[in-house]
């Protein structure tokens, strides 16, 4: 129980998070391209009042040019028969099998785009927004609550575990659990 709860501690940049896959273990796959671009952002104080505004944030993001390269991107591991076999294998009626490949690799390239943005966004919302108590108290009850589901131990378990490793609040109680009405 103590090495699952161990795991807990630390946390990790969602951007680090999201721009870690463009390497293939330790070595970087060279046909991934780094794109950037903006959006625009607003953040407002539970008051209405517009405490972040930017009208060209910027963010970066990767675009690969083939399926194979998609793949790797994902982190499979393909030696060079293996890609033969592919390419081979793909390179059927180029007016069906080719634009069905051109989809799938267009369609990955947009998530990968729409999902760079969601994290460079909500890093900058997240670094602007204010935070209230209500807020912080329904956050530590949500993490309560999902150690509690995923390890399947009781609440009063699950708070002193997570104080253990300074998850949550040395001073949150069990009380303060079961009262928190906030999103459940």
């Amino acid at each position: 129980m103590k090495n699952r709860a161990k795991r807990l501690v630390g946390r990790f940049d969602s951007e680090t998070v999201a721009s870690t896959p463009a390497t293939l273990g330790k070595h970087p796959i060279p046909e991934v391209e780094t794109l950037a671009d903006t959006f625009r952002i607003t953040v407002k104080d539970d008051n209405d009042t517009v405490v972040y505004e930017n009208k060209e944030e910027s963010y970066e993001y990767h675009k690969v040019p083939s399926l194979v390269t998609a793949l790797q991107y994902l982190g499979a591991s393909l030696t060079e028969d293996k890609i033969q076999f592919l390419n081979e294998a793909l390179a059927g009626e180029p007016e069906k099998v080719g634009k069905a490949v051109a989809d799938l690799v267009e369609t990955f390239n947009a998530d990968l785009k729409d999902r760079a943005k969601n994290n460079r966004y909500q890093s900058v919302f997240n670094q602007h927004k204010p935070l209230t108590e209500e807020n912080k108290d329904n956050a530590v009850a949500s993490i309560v609550r999902n150690f509690v589901k995923l390890n399947n131990v009781s609440d009063e378990t699950a708070i002193q575990t997570l104080k253990e490793y300074k998850v949550i609040p040395a001073e949150y109680t069990v009380g303060d659990f079961r009262g928190n009405k906030g999103k459940r």
